[in-house]
């Protein structure tokens, strides 16, 4: 005999939660290639369509690209500092 074996909606919010910070951690990693970044750039804005993808990547992408290393804050634009998980960024307070 097979048992059927249920969900609670709180595993199932879990569940989900887990599958979607999957998700954003490969778009994080995709986003790190510079081809990729370079191609988004090319094919999204005005300023690079008229640019090949290699000329992106290679005079326009300069240093290695960061993702999810940096706070980002619209208020302090040239803001330095790193996250390493236990500081609040710049918009908490």
């Amino acid at each position: 005999m097979t048992s059927i074996i249920h969900q609670t909606d709180l595993a199932q919010t879990i569940d989900l939660a887990a599958g979607r910070a999957r998700y954003d951690e490969c778009a994080k990693k995709l986003l790190t290639y510079k081809a990729v970044a370079a191609w988004i750039l090319k094919s999204c804005t005005k300023e690079f369509s008229q640019y090949s993808v290699k000329f992106i990547c290679e005079n326009c992408l300069k240093g290695n690209i960061e993702v999810s290393s940096r706070a980002v804050h619209q208020d302090q634009p040239d803001h330095t500092g790193t996250l390493n998980g236990n500081e609040e960024s710049p918009s908490s307070g």
